[in-house]
């Protein structure tokens, strides 16, 4: 059975409606050990015989059998595997991949040797063989025709296939080169079959067994000039022996050549970077500038969620006693509790006026946070901010530029808090937060939630004045418990309101004199008249600047109270009827939720902070409007973006089209090339990936940027990363496929799929 049979094969072009033959009737049959030499003139067909043997180009009539197996079937998997086993090929315009060395053109064709070191050895010798062992680090497009054509020489020795083909191979070589090529063609001929296409008949005359003229696209003779060389049929050469790639072979080998191509071009592996820097930084900021993109559309949160925070509040009842309180924390084990927690709740507003710049921001106590500026708060009127970077301008890195709160508070404090410290932050996707100490958060709570649930006023003959605000004073003069500071307009007489009867001393009718009270257009006292609630006596001994605070900012009554009358007031259970919520603490969620029955055995309802409620359906409509512009605008620039990188990607890949080329006709198959692209890719990302992390770390750590562009976190980048490198391998696969659909021969020719 012979090696190759070609029984009555035809081969046709067309070219844009033009049909002419390439060959036509060839019966040939070739077998190892034979050295045949085809001849004839330009365009008799020589090539194409030659293509359609290697499996580089098809053929529309007749059948190709390979060692008895027909061929008409082949896809183009099966050709690849074929050309792997098969075939070596010597080109007549080398086909040297440029930009690979001369020991990596050789080593191309020595994949299936596993070890490295084996593979290196193997083709340095052959590189030594054909006389390029001082051209071995030489890139091909440094070389020579004669040496490119050497080079192409020993690749082709170095693959080690039972078929060698040869178009024109001693061409640009001198004459002594040509011989000593030929005599080495016929040498290895002796167990594979050699076949030389040339024009020059006599120059293989000595070492050829057989001739082979075409015309005119059909065999014109075929002569044995000597019986072939005797083979041991049992003998496999490594290409038979190396079989199909499975999965591991075929990922090592892709990476090993993905590695190679990515060096072997440094312009093309730099643009490649920087096209994968300018699409995932592109599509980083616009991940950043998107927003929470499922917050729309989100349900509510009712509190603001603290780990191992319970909520409790009594059945149809007001709020819990002190007492109560105290023995439901020692049952349940809490850690902590807060009676009025209304201020876990809420969100202020800092607002730089100069700047025009405004901060949400909520409440917390102290937590360890240490400051950047200043100091943490000791007293209860003392706090610290935790703030995003990008404010440390306006408040300070060596001093803190705003001390009273009620420069930048833009609500009414109710208390005279003082910024001690400022913390600084980088992820300005966290709670800015007022930092209070244990005993000041639980004072400026109940401070709110008098506030809030509580009708203060003052009364006289002629006007009832319904906005009395209460201020507590931390440093309130001695012996002194409620002052009443008026700067409005009273005749006669102050009324305290029937829901602080009882707090005071002496049960008496809780109306006093208000003496000395001017009649002012501007409703404004110079000297203000104070009345001390709890002795009935006249004080005058409030700091300064606590009366200019007052009159700066307040314009209605309002009620002057310490500490320990606050306490008072909000710990009477006719008060703290108003208020029936509180928090408890445990060590974390999982220990809070299983106190949830032992509470609502007890009359109580129970539920975790990170409870939602569900929007309404008008709310619904309006979210999910705001998602789908959000996504809109978020998918449409991701869109532009895959565009984009496809569109520079490809232009760039082309360019490595003909050495995709060479590799098929190698037998390089279409996975590990593949594998070999996707090497390349991931290769490009890697730089593109640190350029991304150095351009957002550098935005987040300068404080001007810091606020414009919402921190992402792991999660974020690695999706972002992830995407990037699913589409690149898209494209890269697309790229690959698109390479296979065109035969190895009009690759060769620059012909491609757009």
């Amino acid at each position: 059975m012979a090696l190759i049979s070609l029984k009555n094969i035809g081969k046709i072009y067309v070219s844009e409606g033009v049909v002419a033959v390439g060959i036509r009737g060839v019966n040939l049959d070739f077998d190892r050990g034979e050295f045949v030499a085809i001849t004839g003139k330009s365009g008799s067909g020589k090539s194409t015989l030659l293509n359609v043997i290697s499996g580089m180009d098809s053929y529309e009539e007749g059948e190709l059998f390979i060692e008895g197996e027909p061929t008409s079937h082949y896809a183009q998997a099966d050709w690849e595997e074929y050309r792997k086993r098969y075939i070596s090929f010597i080109f007549q315009d080398y086909n040297i991949v440029e930009s690979f060395t001369v020991l990596q053109n050789v080593e191309l064709a020595l994949m299936h040797i596993d070890n490295p070191k084996e593979r290196r050895q193997r083709a340095l010798a052959l590189i030594r063989r054909v006389g390029l062992e001082s051209h071995i680090h030489h890139k091909g497009s440094h070389l020579s025709g004669g040496q490119k054509q050497r080079t192409v020489i020993a690749r082709a020795l170095a693959k080690d296939s039972p078929v060698l083909l040869a178009d024109e191979p001693t061409g640009n070589l001198d004459s002594q080169t040509s011989k000593e090529i030929i005599a080495l063609l016929r040498e290895i001929s002796r167990e594979k079959l050699v076949i030389i296409v040339t024009h020059n008949f006599e120059q293989v005359a000595e070492y050829a067994t057989r001739h082979v003229r075409v015309y005119d696209g059909s065999v014109e003779a075929d002569e044995r000039l000597a019986p072939p060389s005797p083979v041991q049929k049992s003998a496999l050469t490594a290409s038979e022996r190396a079989g199909k790639d499975g999965f591991f072979a075929t990922l090592r080998k892709g990476f090993t050549l993905g590695r190679v191509r990515f060096t072997a071009k440094p312009k093309l592996a730099f643009f490649l970077c920087l096209l994968m820097c300018i699409s995932t930084i592109a599509a980083t900021l616009v991940t950043a500038l998107s927003g929470e993109m499922t917050e729309p559309i989100s349900n509510t949160p009712i509190f603001s969620h603290r780990d191992g925070r319970l909520i409790v509040t009594p059945t149809g009842r007001g709020s819990l006693s002190a007492e109560e309180l105290a023995r439901l924390k020692e049952t349940t084990g809490a850690v902590d509790s807060i009676r009025y927690d209304g201020l876990l709740d809420a969100t202020n507003y800092l607002w730089f006026e100069d700047t025009r710049t405004g901060c949400p921001f909520i409440f917390d106590y102290d937590e360890g946070t240490k400051p950047d500026v200043g100091r943490a708060p000791q007293a209860p009127n003392e706090v610290m901010l935790s703030l995003p970077i990008g404010y440390r301008d306006l408040l300070g890195k060596e001093s803190i530029r705003y001390r009273h709160l009620s420069d930048i508070l833009n609500t009414y404090i109710g208390m005279d808090l003082e910024v001690v410290g400022v913390s600084y932050f980088y992820d300005n996707t966290k709670d800015s937060r007022m930092i209070f100490t244990r005993e000041g958060f639980d004072l400026y709570s109940r401070l709110q939630m008098c506030r809030d649930h509580m009708n203060f006023y003052l009364q006289d003959d002629v006007m009832r004045q319904d906005d009395v605000s209460l201020y507590v004073v931390t440093d309130f003069p001695e012996n002194s418990i409620g002052v009443f500071y008026a700067n409005t307009y009273c005749t006669d007489r102050a009324a305290v309101p029937d829901t602080l009867r009882g707090l005071f001393s002496g049960g008496r009718d809780f109306y006093y004199e208000i003496v000395e009270t001017p009649d002012t257009d501007q409703g404004t006292l110079e000297d203000p008249t104070l009345l001390d609630l709890s002795q009935c006596q006249y004080v005058y001994d409030i700091s300064e600047t606590l009366l200019e605070t007052i009159q700066k900012f307040y314009y209605s009554c309002t009620l002057l109270v310490s500490p320990d009358l606050l306490m008072k007031i909000t710990d009477s259970p006719t008060i703290g009827d108003g208020y029936t919520q509180t928090s408890f603490f445990y060590d974390n969620d999982q220990t809070a939720e299983k106190q949830i029955d032992l509470f609502r055995k007890a009359g109580y309802q129970a539920v975790m902070s990170d409870a939602v409620m569900k929007r309404d359906s008008s709310e619904v409509l309006l979210a999910g409007i705001a998602f789908l512009m959000t996504g809109f605008f978020w998918v449409a620039s991701m869109l532009f973006i895959a565009f984009f990188l496809n569109l520079c990607s490809n232009k760039a890949m082309l360019a490595s089209a003909g050495d995709i080329a060479i590799m098929r006709s190698m037998g390089i198959s279409q996975r590990v090339i593949r594998v070999s692209v996707f090497v390349q890719t991931l290769l490009a990302l890697l730089p593109a990936y640190l350029t991304a992390a150095a351009v957002f770390l550098a935005i987040y750590l300068i404080p001007s940027t810091n606020l414009i562009f919402r921190f992402l976190h792991f999660g974020e980048y690695f999706l972002i990363a992830l995407g990037v490198f699913l589409i690149s391998l898209r494209m890269a696969g697309h790229y690959v496929k698109r390479m296979f659909r065109v035969s190895v021969k009009k690759t060769l020719k620059g012909e491609t799929v757009q």
